[in-house]
């Protein structure tokens, strides 16, 4: 199920660099009024990712693009879009090996905060796992507050940037889709969903690539 609570980027930076500790922070409070009466004065128990892994550089990609840093001075921008993360770990933070244990530990700590895949929380929550976790809304490039529903997270989708570059560049010299670019049959193409514009948009949206072979007489060509 979905939570009443609303955070936002400036306050998940703050979080997770420490410079929020305690769920009823004035920053948190801000952002839910109706809650002021409702969220404690207990540390934040802060699951971090010890796995180098997409979901973090997901995490952190859109915290750089969203999050105003001067409202979490401890913060490294050297952070920003990064697949691990050495997060400060004071007493109120726990260590998780993966998404799957992210997922079980939510369960078994109150007031505790992790990220992790949605479909594996909906899986859980079939299997009757995630007991007493929630989703939490997330305000979005527009302001809105949104959770990871398909619409959102399709929203995202049609309001993706989409870059071209040559394979062989390493995605160097990347170029916005809609630019002119030579030799055209060698470009790729390259989407980030990551805090995207439109009003229903997830900020926190990603895609996997499924390679396929298209030509069976050419080894080095495939679909994405």
């Amino acid at each position: 199920d979905d939570s009443n609570l609303t955070l936002n980027a400036d306050v998940l930076a703050g979080i997770y660099s420490g410079d929020i500790m305690y769920w009823n922070d004035s920053s948190i409070l801000t952002l839910n009024p109706l809650l002021a009466d409702v969220l404690p004065h207990e540390p934040i128990k802060v699951l971090v990712r010890t796995d180098s892994d997409s979901d973090t550089r997901l995490f952190t990609r859109t915290l750089a693009k969203m999050a105003d840093l001067s409202k979490a001075p401890s913060y490294d921008p050297q952070w920003n879009d990064s697949d691990y993360v050495a997060w400060p770990i004071p007493s109120s933070r726990q260590l998780c090996s993966d998404y799957n244990h992210t997922t079980d530990t939510l369960s078994d700590n109150t007031y505790s905060i992790g990220y992790s895949h949605y479909s594996l929380v909906v899986l859980a929550r079939k299997l009757g796992k995630a007991v007493g976790t929630a989703v939490v809304h997330i305000r979005n490039s527009a302001g809105n507050s949104v959770t990871p529903q398909p619409s959102n997270v399709l929203s995202a989708v049609n309001n993706a940037v989409v870059y071209r570059f040559h394979p062989l560049l390493n995605g160097q010299g990347s170029k916005r889709a809609e630019e002119e670019t030579q030799d055209n049959n060698q470009l790729s193409l390259y989407g980030d969903l990551s805090a995207a514009a439109g009003d229903l948009s997830y900020p926190f949206s990603t895609f996997v690539y499924y390679n396929l072979r298209r030509d069976t007489h050419d080894a080095t060509c495939f679909i994405s």
